[in-house]
């Protein structure tokens, strides 16, 4: 096995954006959310009450946590407090869970 040359590989370099905008969110607090969940594979939306999240400091700035890490938190939550089997069966073959 060959040792890598360079341990710390650099980022991916991305195309030229015509425009960019960067954002970060200080505070952010959901509480009483509701996540509506509509699957082809099951014919009735369900609604599933969120936990109570704090989120601080994330946007799209390499310096704090990625915003779509935070969609990921919510996500897990969505899928943890779903109380219906059936869905959680589809849901986790759809986000490999």
């Amino acid at each position: 096995m060959q040792k890598k040359i360079n341990e710390n590989p650099p980022d991916k370099i991305w195309p030229k954006k015509n425009r960019d905008i960067n954002f970060l969110v200080k505070k952010s607090i959901l509480s009483g959310g509701i996540g509506n969940i509509k699957v082809s594979k099951i014919s009735n939306p369900s609604k599933v009450k969120l936990s109570k999240m704090k989120f601080s400091s994330f946007g799209n700035d390499k310096k704090h946590q990625h915003y779509k890490d935070v969609l990921k938190f919510i996500l897990y939550d969505l899928y943890a407090r779903t109380e219906e089997i059936g869905l959680k069966k589809v849901l986790k073959e759809i986000y490999k869970f």
